[in-house]
């Protein structure tokens, strides 16, 4: 009762603060930090912009998230009202007849309004999109509009931000309304919809309501490489925009590395709503949702490239599971990060038998594909695919290589049992097991199955696998087995998916051995009888393994309360005796005295004959 007592104390203790925080202090129940925050950084300059978007002009509210497509420089940005992608041209001109804001062309979607924020995906040119109204993450084709993976967000209350770090595979979500005790909170998830890690944002000063947009920043000089940007608004608790502020956090903690409150614009509060790293420059794209117009324009990013620097932006090919017929060709998406033309060499190893080079020419600030000979893999297997870039005197060597693990599977169906995991090797009499074992999918299609276990001993049982994908393993229990009686038993597991096409991998064979530890002291060969005061004896005893394993144990003799000795390390295989010599005794004092000797065994199963 006490120990319950110390911990509920400790809990009032530590919550108390955390759920009073959005009104400690804070006076005339406005809720906006900033006013009273430090911003120790600079504001970053405007470098271009900021600029009406021409296709919004007069449509009010509504321009959200953007986001830096490199290959083709063209930005992806969305209108929270619609249910299509706006792509535009971005060919970085200074000139403001010629903006950056020219309509390139749309990406239809099939899925309704109220996206916040979008993020590009290279590997497979697609869109991960961040729904308020249905609370709930897409992946969507980056030209057709075809909705590749959906699931829900973990943001319960108001969706905004999203972020990818394609190398890590991590998506970033973050929640622009209040969650439990947090002011905003970030979620770190997988690209299925795991969630990995959750964040409190109450350390970047209190708001209404201020989580909005995200992005990273790759930048070569960037010392915490990468980074998470995230937007923030401002707002006191009758709704009144404060400030936006831009912060540059750290990904592994959200630790603030800089922030900086941005600048009022166009005659108007600043109130940003996206933000987007631009590889080209290091430059930070911003956007403005005000009513009737939309702006963007761009910010001087806290970090000045450095050259020469050719890094990998995504390993294409091969990635995830190919049928072991397929030809592949393998291709690698890199960025030329430097102020000048240059001709770089790349490497692509697969496994043990593809290693090729190709070299490519990169002209400063751009993004291309490079393409490598095909491969066609016919083994199955797993195969780790590793690309590095070799440009020489390369300043920021982080970015030049890149890895990633793909399976070959046969056309058809083929699972495999792995591996036979239990009952085998040496297990004590009466124990209870779960029988284990695993299964690999090496077919092309998802497939259900049974799998059966059976033991010498009279079991047999069965267990259904279901769903089991392609190139992935699975790991299969069955009821309960208990070890008995003592011996020896074959164990074999099998799979038995109809029409199999390898069957000679379906089965695995092993053994089991049910111990039955038992040893015991059978004799006392000396001292017995009547002996001299003074005579000098070598007590000596009988010991037995009357189990059916090889055991290794210590025995003792003691005489009387003048004498305990231990032998150890004795190792007697199953039906051996032997003779056990202790150190020497000197007959003393007179009288009579009781003579034990007795093993020690570990879960010996039969005490009665250790003495």
């Amino acid at each position: 009762m006490r120990s319950r007592m110390i911990m509920l104390a400790v809990m009032v203790a530590v919550l108390m603060p955390v759920s009073s925080q959005a009104t400690q202090g804070v006076p005339g129940g406005e809720y906006a930090y900033p006013k009273r925050v430090p911003y120790e950084d600079p504001p970053p300059s405007v470098v271009w912009g900021p600029f009406i978007m021409p296709d919004l002009r007069g449509l009010g509210w509504g321009l959200y998230g953007v986001s830096y497509q490199g290959l083709n420089d063209q930005l992806h940005a969305n209108y929270f009202w619609e249910n299509r992608v706006r792509r535009y041209r971005s060919a970085d001109s200074t000139n403001p007849a010629m903006p950056e804001t020219i309509i390139h062309s749309y990406v239809p979607s099939p899925v309704t309004d109220s996206f916040q924020d979008l993020a590009y995906c290279r590997y497979d040119r697609s869109v991960w999109l961040h729904s308020s109204k249905l609370k709930r993450v897409y992946k969507m084709d980056a030209v057709t509009g075809v909705i590749k993976r959906e699931f829900p967000s973990p943001c319960t209350r108001y969706p905004t931000g999203i972020a990818f770090n394609e190398r890590a595979k991590r998506l970033y979500l973050v929640d622009r309304m209040p969650e439990g005790v947090f002011p905003c909170s970030l979620y770190v998830t997988d690209t299925m919809g795991y969630v990995l890690q959750r964040f409190g944002l109450d350390h970047l000063g209190y708001s209404y309501s201020g989580a909005r947009c995200l992005d990273i920043d790759y930048s070569n000089t960037n010392p915490n490489w990468p980074t998470l940007l995230l937007l923030y608004s401002f707002f006191s608790g009758s709704g009144i925009l404060d400030s936006c502020v831009l912060f540059e956090l750290n990904p592994d903690n959200m630790a603030i590395i800089h922030r900086a409150k941005l600048p009022n614009l166009a005659g108007y509060v600043n109130n940003a709503r996206g933000v987007a790293w631009d590889p080209r420059n290091g430059d930070y794209w911003i956007t403005i949702m005000q009513n009737p117009d939309n702006y963007i324009y761009k910010l001087d990013g806290w970090y000045s490239p450095i050259s020469p620097d050719v890094g990998i932006m995504s390993l294409v090919a091969p990635r995830g599971v190919y049928d072991s017929a397929t030809v592949i060709t393998p291709q690698v998406v890199v960025r030329n990060f430097g102020a000048s033309t240059v001709a770089c060499p790349v490497r692509l190893t697969i496994g043990t038998g593809y290693n090729q080079i190709r070299t490519k020419t990169i002209r400063a600030g751009a993004e291309d594909t490079i393409y490598f000979p095909d491969w066609q893999p016919q083994v199955i297997g797993t195969y780790v695919a590793r690309c590095s870039t070799m440009l020489a005197g390369d300043l920021f060597p982080a970015n030049d290589t890149w890895t990633e693990v793909t399976q070959i599977v046969r056309p058809g169906v083929d699972v495999s049992c792995h591996r036979l995991m239990a009952p085998i090797g040496v297990v004590d009499s009466g124990v209870v097991i779960i029988p284990a074992c695993s299964t690999y999918n090496y077919g092309n299609t998802t497939v259900s199955y049974t799998v059966r276990m059976k033991v010498a001993n009279g079991y047999n049982q069965t267990a259904t696998v279901t769903g089991h994908k392609p190139g992935q393993f699975a790991v299969v229990t069955f009821p309960a087995w208990t070890a008995s009686p003592r011996g020896t038993f074959a164990v074999s597991c099998s799979t038995e998916a109809t029409g199999d096409i390898i069957p000679g991998n379906d089965c695995k064979r092993d053994s089991v051995i049910v111990r039955n530890m038992d040893v015991g002291a059978t004799a006392i060969l000396a001292p017995t009888g009547i002996v001299d005061s003074g005579t000098v004896i070598t007590p000596r005893a009988i010991v037995y393994n009357f189990g059916n394993t090889t055991e290794t144990f210590p025995a003792t003799l003691q005489i009387g309360s003048v004498y305990n000795q231990t032998v150890s390390g004795i190792t007697l295989v199953p039906g051996q005796y032997d003779t056990i010599d202790f150190p020497n005794w000197i007959a003393q004092p007179l009288g009579v005295h009781n003579v034990v000797s007795f093993t020690s065994l570990s879960y010996d199963v039969r005490r009665s004959n250790d003495t």
